[in-house]
């Protein structure tokens, strides 16, 4: 029963490398995906930094280059470096830019689906004690490899074997505001949000609700996708164009989260007193970890941070100063997978 846990598991995708399997940007370039991306990559930096090396600084493109676009004072500037293609429009703008990364998603599954089959089920003891009756298992990742250890299991990005997952960013647009290129809109352009994982994780719950409903799979597709314009709509303050959302699935869908709550929401967190991170960088997703869950677990007395063989000194201390800002009564231990 949720009443006896008091332990937290966050995983990432060093998780998935402790376990044996080829998950990495790095593994997924060298198989030959990402071609696409690689192209816009090249051009939006015009060849001065080498492509990402991980899956942080992905997003971390993924979000420069969406507000580059739609906040530069020259949005097509970034279109015209490409020879033999013409967008007439802003549409068609925001249609290439979304279609990229979708496509880049369907690469993404189907990768990490040939991943998952030839993966080294590893039983890593000092992984398995945290395992048990009494832990929530929040699992970043979109592979299963948590389930050698528990089915209870919370894909909060979606998972592989749903045919659904988020690939997004945390919004740091307060941040870009200082940039030479940066044109401050009157206005929050919506399509400016379209792969803000906030906007996108409300999206994958009711979609989620759906499909267990029955609902057909391309009705799915469309309420989900619909649902995501309305949300970004509401941030960009369209006050004078936005209505309530008014899909008869979507009133189910509230109806039934005011007496289901998400996961997120219905975690008891002040019975929480130990978090476990396995495996995530913290960077990327470090508004929803902070926020959403370390900052809610008001008992938290230990955290423990897994560190991976090889890591770097620099990135484990990063990782440690998030933490200790974020939770600073808490102890720190710094663990090993073996």
């Amino acid at each position: 029963m949720d009443v006896d846990k008091d332990t937290i598991v966050i995983i990432g995708n060093g998780f998935d490398l402790a376990h044996g399997l080829k998950t990495s940007f790095k593994d997924f370039i060298k198989a030959g995906c990402g071609k696409e991306i690689k192209k816009y990559y090249d051009v939006f930096y015009s060849m001065r930094f080498p492509f990402v090396k991980n899956w942080y600084n992905f997003e971390r493109f993924m979000e420069e280059l969406t507000n580059y676009v739609f906040c530069s004072n020259d949005p097509f500037w970034f279109y015209k470096r490409f020879e033999g293609i013409k967008w007439n429009s802003w549409s068609d703008c925001v249609n290439e830019i979304e279609g990229a990364f979708s496509r880049f998603s369907n690469e993404l599954i189907g990768y990490l689906s040939l991943q998952e089959k030839q993966g080294l089920e590893k039983n890593i003891p000092s992984v398995r004690q945290f395992f048990s009756d009494r832990a929530w298992v929040v699992n970043f990742n979109y592979t299963n490899t948590a389930e050698y250890y528990t089915d209870s299991v919370y894909y909060i990005h979606g998972s592989i074997k749903e045919n659904d997952i988020i690939v997004g960013y945390d919004s740091r647009y307060d941040d870009l505001v200082n940039e030479d290129w940066f044109e401050e809109p009157e206005t929050m352009d919506p399509e400016l949000t379209f792969r803000n994982k906030r906007f996108l994780r409300q999206s994958l719950d009711y979609r989620r609700f759906l499909r267990k409903k029955g609902i057909a799979e391309p009705i799915v597709r469309s309420e989900g996708k619909e649902y995501l314009v309305y949300l970004a709509m509401r941030d960009a303050d369209f006050s004078d164009t936005v209505k309530d959302y008014s899909s008869p699935y979507f009133k189910d869908y509230i109806t039934d989260r005011q007496i289901n709550k998400g996961f997120l929401d219905g975690l008891m967190f002040d019975r929480v007193r130990t978090v476990v991170i396995m495996g995530h960088s913290l960077l990327s997703d470090q508004m929803l970890i902070r926020n959403e869950i370390l900052k809610k677990c008001l008992n938290l007395n230990r955290i423990v941070l897994f560190s991976y063989k090889g890591e770097k000194p620099k990135e484990r201390n990063l990782k440690s100063q998030f933490l200790n800002n974020a939770v600073p009564d808490a102890t720190l231990q710094v663990c090993c997978y073996q």
